[in-house]
This record gives C-alpha cells, sequence and structure tokens, in this order.
C-alpha cells in the first residue's frame, strides 16, 4: 500500500497514533503495531526524537524522560519492516532536519507537528523526498495556517501529497474546544491541500463527526490499554475497540450516505410490511 495522492482517497486514512505511547520498549512497539492491524488501521506513526536537540541541556528533567520513552533509529528500522510486512503504512515524525535523511528510506509518510508547522526548514527538507506529508495545525491561528498554505504552494507542484490537520493541541480536548467545523473552513479556503484532522478528544465521536465532514486523514492516538500508566496520553487515545469502532464506520460510512442517481428516491424491490 502506498499513497500517491491524498485527494484521490475515497475514504478517511486512518492513522494509529501510537507516538510515544510504547514508552520505550520495542516490544511494546512491536504489540501495538499488530493491534492496530487487527483493528483495521491503515497506517501506524511512530515520533523519533533526540531528546538534546529538542530540549535545552539544562532543561534535565524533560530531557531524562524522554530518554526513557524514546525509541532509536535501529528501532525504527526494524519496526517499519514489521508495518510493510502487515501492509501498514509506516509514519514518523521527525524532530530535527538530520533525521530525516535517514528516515526517509524506511518512512512512507512524513508527519510534521504542531510545534514545528513553521519550521519551514524541515518541512523543505521532506518536500525534497517527495513523501507524502501530513501536518497538523495545532497551536496555529487561521493566519500562520495561511502563511504555511502558500509556503506549501510555492515550495512541491505535489500538493497531492500533502495534508494539513485541523489539531487542538489540548491533551484531552474537551467538546467545546473541539471546533469541527474549522474543517469546513479549511476545505474551502485551502483548495489546493487535502485537509483531515488529528483527534485528541477521549472516545469516538469527535473522530466519527470528522469523518463525516469529509477528510482524507484521521488520525487517532493509539494504546494497548488506557490506564497503562500515567503518561497523559494513554487515557486520551482509543484502545483496540475503539479504532475498531471508528474502522467500521469508515468501511460502512459510503454505503450508508448511498448515492445518488436521480432525482427519485431509490426503492427496494420488495416492500415488507409488518404487523399493525
Amino acid at each position: 500500500m502506498k499513497i500517491k495522492s491524498f485527494t484521490k482517497l475515497n475514504k478517511p486514512l486512518l492513522v494509529a497514533e501510537i507516538g510515544n505511547n510504547h514508552e520505550g520498549s520495542f516490544k511494546n512497539a512491536v504489540r501495538l503495531i499488530n493491534l492496530a492491524k487487527k483493528a483495521g488501521a491503515d497506517a501506524v506513526k511512530f515520533q523519533h526524537i533526540i531528546p538534546e536537540k529538542l530540549y535545552h541541556h539544562t532543561d534535565k528533567k524533560r530531557i531524562n524522560f524522554l530518554r526513557r520513552v524514546c525509541l532509536n533509529l535501529e528501532d525504527f528500522k526494524k519496526l517499519s519492516k514489521i508495518s510493510k510486512k502487515k501492509n501498514l503504512l509506516f509514519s514518523i515524525t521527525p524532530f530535527d532536519e538530520d533525521s530525516v535523511e535517514y528516515l526517509k528510506r524506511y518512512v512512507d509518510i512524513f508527519k510534521i507537528s504542531s510545534s514545528d508547522n513553521n519550521y519551514f526548514r524541515l518541512i523543505d527538507k521532506i518536500l525534497i523526498t517527495n513523501k507524502p506529508i501530513i501536518i497538523s495545525t495545532g497551536l496555529s491561528s487561521y493566519l500562520q495556517i495561511n502563511k504555511l498554505y502558500k509556503h506549501l504552494i510555492s515550495k512541491t507542484k505535489n500538493l497531492n501529497k500533502v495534508c494539513l490537520l485541523h489539531c487542538v493541541s489540548n491533551y484531552p480536548t474537551n467538546y467545546k474546544d473541539v471546533n469541527l467545523n474549522f474543517i469546513n473552513l479549511m476545505k474551502k479556503d485551502f483548495k489546493k491541500i487535502s485537509i483531515g484532522y488529528s483527534d485528541h478528544v477521549p472516545g469516538v465521536n469527535a473522530s466519527i463527526i470528522a469523518c463525516s465532514l469529509g477528510i482524507k486523514v484521521l488520525e487517532k492516538h493509539f494504546t494497548l490499554n488506557k490506564k497503562f500508566s500515567s503518561f497523559r496520553d494513554h487515557q486520551l487515545s482509543a484502545d483496540y475497540k475503539d479504532l475498531k469502532f471508528i474502522k467500521e464506520f469508515l468501511d460502512n460510512f459510503q454505503l450508508i450516505l448511498g448515492k445518488i442517481k436521480s432525482k427519485n428516491k431509490i426503492l427496494t424491490d420488495k416492500m415488507q410490511i409488518n404487523n399493525l
């Protein structure tokens, strides 16, 4: 499975955002890949973080935490092979430019985090690889997203390989803050690029509604168990049952909508009359 164009997808690409929910365990990462495949995900996504490059050297607490929960480049090389054997797209969020050079051999889709959607050198480095790229827009105002949109148009002709995700960078996100109608605004104003949604709301409701708005990519945090540990992301993530429910909705969504063949309502061949 490869993504040649987000625009031509007939239903949203379902991305299981594993992130760092493996908590530094390669074994858990493999378990998460297997479970995501079983639930029906199209892709799995991880984060590649070099703690010393992400935080100032004086921030020892955060650096030590990330050292505990992060995997290394060699791990991702192996996880990429495992994912592809299961016909899952393999996606990674890099946080530095040097990592892109190594990862491009193993990644099917690159992802830019909300914190880096104005890191244009990193974005441009990924665009040169000609790999599909998904960019979250959390932390960005409308004007900042518009600036990003114009930058992308100026830098690549392969806009069909770019998807912007509506995203609210609260973990978890409350219903009153989700503002899914912003997806419709993005679709109207940023027509040259596909629009998707990155869901940080507990449960499946926001994901289901977003899919009904015609998004091309749905990214949902994914965990083995919502009570796996005190690490924040587990609680807002989908578990196997949640992801499977979303997948079944996506499989049947177009069927439920049906097709308009004419102005006449489509009737079934036989009408069954129940006892009245």
